[in-house]
């Protein structure tokens, strides 16, 4: 799997890549911030059948399940650092924080790629 932005354009193994894409948050008004796999299953079907193969992960990362289950629909996960809005960016120790984020995120992302 190959991902690079040539001219401004992603591609995708060779292939231009258009994301197309929502914003998603772990919250159901009948199950809170538990959302079944069923429930999981349902909207990610959803989103596809519209057209969409982006989902924004929101501030926080995604369940192990729930990158299983977009891997398997072939949805892309945007994965945000959870620290990235901190009003301090050149703060030491905030720097050091966000680089031990972000080396968590990428080592547990990379096991699903798109």
């Amino acid at each position: 799997m190959e991902i690079e932005v040539i001219d401004g354009k992603l591609f995708l193994n060779g292939k231009p890549l258009k994301l197309i894409g929502v914003n998603r948050h772990d919250a159901h008004p009948d199950f809170g911030y538990a959302v079944p796999k069923s429930i999981q299953i349902q909207d990610l079907q959803m989103l596809k059948k519209a057209g969409f193969n982006c989902i924004r992960g929101s501030h926080y990362p995604q369940s192990e399940a729930f990158l299983s289950l977009c891997d398997e629909l072939g949805i892309m996960v945007w994965q945000e650092f959870p620290l990235a809005c901190n009003e301090y960016p050149d703060d030491d120790h905030y720097l050091a924080v966000l680089e031990k984020e972000a080396t968590a995120i990428v080592r547990k992302l990379r096991s699903h790629p798109p």
